[in-house]
């Protein structure tokens, strides 16, 4: 008798070892959080999520048989969400220290983005941005959650006022209706952003770059191994040698700019 019991315990023993380990480490399907940054994420008229970085990551994923059910959320939950593991992935972030604590980075990013000051035509001249001292004692928004570089960051912080909001969408809303006076923006959203508004002919982006900046898909530490990142690393690097990968580019207007470190405040691999 026992021995009986003592077989029992050795068996829940053993299964309760096996089922502490991240469960997504052969599952083929991943469950994750993407924010809305068009022309890279977005959902369209019919509420489908698509993009640049949205159809990019879904091709890799194919490649190596795992499905893939996003959810539209906004940054800064989708980071909170795969840090606690609650999501197994978000698109998109730059790498930083204080992610690769909680997070898995493929080899290569989607893609390089540069990112600067966008202001009104009219106010050219009275707002400028061709170093960092220019910044001081403006209103600028931002994305809550989205870091811009270690650099613009703290100097906004210290002379700046930094007004957050969870879309992109509302800062060019702010910015048309005087109530900041600049924004953060990456280039090809910025061209998106002002078509799709009207804002076209109103807005003016400096040339020079604050931070340039590889963006990635993130995958939580706990719930996918370190060998399915792998794995995703040559699909990705795979898709983006493909002729699929030009027609995605052309489909969603991207440019992937050369690197300009040399008009660049801040760089980040």
């Amino acid at each position: 008798m026992k021995l009986k019991r003592f077989g029992i315990f050795v068996v829940v023993s053993l299964l309760t070892v096996l089922f502490s380990f991240p469960l997504h480490a052969e599952n083929k399907l991943l469950k994750g959080g993407i924010w809305e940054f068009p022309p890279y994420q977005y959902e369209d008229k019919s509420g489908k999520i698509v993009g640049y970085f949205a159809d990019l990551f879904a091709a890799s994923c194919e490649e190596i048989g795992i499905s893939v059910n996003l959810k539209m959320a906004s940054y800064a939950r989708c980071q909170e969400n795969t840090k606690k593991g609650k999501y197994d992935f978000y698109i998109s972030g730059g790498k930083t220290n204080a992610r690769q604590e909680w997070g898995y980075f493929p080899s290569d990013g989607f893609m390089f983005q540069a990112w600067s000051l966008v202001i009104l035509k009219k106010n050219v001249g009275k707002i400028q941005y061709t170093k960092l001292e220019d910044l001081k004692g403006l209103k600028i928004g931002i994305i809550r959650g989205v870091y811009y570089g270690k650099k613009i960051m703290e100097y906004t912080k210290m002379h700046s006022t930094i007004e957050a909001v969870s879309k992109d969408i509302y800062n060019y809303k702010k910015l048309n209706a005087g109530r900041i006076d600049a924004l953060y923006a990456e280039i090809n959203v910025s061209k998106y952003m002002t078509k799709k508004i009207g804002m076209q002919e109103t807005v003016f982006l400096a040339d020079r770059v604050f931070v340039f900046a590889n963006m990635y898909p993130v995958f939580s530490k706990k719930t996918v191994k370190p060998e399915l990142v792998e794995k995703f690393s040559e699909a990705l690097k795979k898709v983006k040698a493909s002729k699929y990968h030009d027609d995605l580019l052309k489909k969603y207007n991207v440019t992937i700019l050369d690197q300009p470190i040399e008009r660049a405040e801040e760089y980040m691999e």
